[in-house]
C-alpha cells in the first residue's frame, strides 16, 4: 500500500458498486458518474493497493483476491460511517424488534435468501421476517402502502416516482433431469430439449415476462406437466423422464439431494433479471439499508463462485460471509457454470 496515499468516501463506493454490478459502464450509470471518472478512480485504488482490484476477462471485470477479502470490510466500514451521518434521536437500533415483510421468488428462498437470514439474525436478532411469493402480491401497490417492506422483483423492470429499484443480477438457468437421463436419451443438446417432456411453473402463477422465451418454431415447448409450486419440480424430474429448466443456484441446490444431473441451457433461454425494489420512505433506514446490503452481497458471492466453477453441492451457499472462503475451478462443473 502507498503510505501517505489517502482514500476518500467516493472512492470506497466507486469501488463497491464496481464489484457489485460486475462493470464499469453499469457502475457509473448507477453512481450518475461518467465512465471515465469511475476508471480513474479504480486507478487511484490501484495505486493505493500497489496492485489492481479487478482484472478483465472474456466474461467482463471480475475481482482480484484482494477485492474479495476488501468487499465485506469496506462495505460495513461504509455503512457504519453512512449510518452515522444519518442518526437522528428516533433512529432505528440494530437490537430493536421489527418484523419485515419481503416478496421472494420461489427459487430464490433456498438459495439467495437464506445466507441473508443466517447473516441478518446474527447482527440483528430482533428482526423477524415474513417471506411472501412475489407472484402473490402487487408490488407496486403493497410497497407504496407499507403492507410490503421489501420486493426481489423478476420480470419487467418497476417505473414508479416513489419505488427506487436496484438491479441484482441476470439470472441464469440449467436445465435439470433424473441421473443417467443422458443415458437413455442421449446428449441433452438443444435438439433433444425441444424432443423432451417438459416440467413448468403454471402460467397463471407465472408473470408472462417470467417464462423462458424461445425461439417462434419450436416443435414441443408446451410443457407436459405444470405446477404451482417451483419446490415440486426436483421431486417430479427425479423419478420420471421429464426434463426442467430452473435457476442456475436452484439447480445447484437440489442437484445432489434429488440426485439430479445439470446440463446447460437451451442457447435461446433469455436471463431472467432478478430487481430489488422499496420505497423511498425507507431508502435512509438503517436495518432496511443493511437488509438491502446483505441481499446484494449473498447475490454477489452466489455469482462469483459459480464462475470461478464451485464444487457442485451445498458448499456454494456456505461460508458467504467469510471472506476468506475459498473458491476454485473444477473441470466439468465449471463447464456447466461458465458465463
Amino acid at each position: 500500500m502507498v503510505e501517505g496515499n489517502r482514500l476518500n468516501l467516493n472512492l470506497l463506493r466507486v469501488f463497491v458498486k464496481v464489484y457489485e454490478t460486475g462493470h464499469v459502464t453499469r457502475a457509473a450509470e448507477e453512481l450518475g458518474m461518467s465512465q471515465p471518472a469511475v476508471s480513474a478512480g479504480l486507478g487511484r485504488l490501484a495505486k493505493h493497493y500497489g496492485q489492481p482490484l479487478f482484472r478483465r476477462t472474456k466474461n467482463g471485470i471480475v475481482p482480484t483476491p484482494l477485492a474479495d477479502k476488501l468487499i465485506e470490510p469496506i462495505r460495513k466500514g461504509m455503512h457504519v460511517f453512512e449510518s452515522g451521518l444519518s442518526v437522528r434521536d428516533d433512529s432505528a437500533s440494530y437490537d430493536q424488534k421489527r418484523h419485515i415483510r419481503i416478496s421472494l421468488p420461489n427459487l430464490a428462498e433456498p438459495t439467495i435468501f437464506t445466507p441473508v437470514l443466517d447473516q441478518l439474525w446474527r447482527e440483528m436478532p430482533g428482526v423477524t421476517v415474513e417471506i411472501t411469493p412475489f407472484y402473490e402480491v402487487d408490488v407496486v401497490q403493497e410497497l407504496c402502502s407499507g403492507s410490503l417492506d421489501l420486493a426481489y422483483h423478476a420480470g419487467a423492470v418497476i417505473d414508479h416516482p416513489d419505488l427506487i429499484s436496484q438491479h441484482m443480477v441476470d439470472g441464469r438457468w440449467a436445465c435439470i433431469t433424473r441421473k443417467g437421463w443422458s443415458d437413455d436419451f442421449g446428449p441433452q443438446t438443444p435438439e433433444a430439449y425441444d424432443r423432451a417432456r417438459k416440467v413448468l411453473i403454471d402460467r397463471p402463477v407465472a408473470p408472462e415476462d417470467m417464462l423462458v422465451v424461445y425461439s417462434g418454431d419450436r416443435t414441443n415447448s408446451e410443457p407436459a406437466c405444470r405446477v404451482h409450486r417451483a419446490w415440486s419440480i426436483p421431486q417430479i424430474v427425479a423419478n420420471s423422464n421429464l426434463v426442467a429448466l430452473v435457476q442456475m443456484p436452484f439447480a445447484i441446490f437440489v442437484h445432489r439431494r434429488f440426485g439430479l444431473d445439470i446440463h446447460p441451457p437451451p442457447p435461446l433461454a433469455t436471463p431472467a433479471r432478478l430487481e430489488m425494489v422499496w420505497h423511498r420512505r425507507a431508502d435512509a433506514d438503517p436495518i432496511h439499508r443493511r437488509l438491502r446490503e446483505m441481499g446484494m452481497h449473498s447475490v454477489n458471492e452466489l455469482v462469483r463462485r459459480m464462475r470461478s466453477g464451485w464444487p457442485l453441492d451445498e458448499g456454494l451457499f456456505q461460508g458467504i460471509w467469510d471472506a476468506d472462503a475459498p473458491a476454485g475451478p473444477t473441470e466439468a462443473q465449471g463447464q456447466v457454470m461458465a458465463d
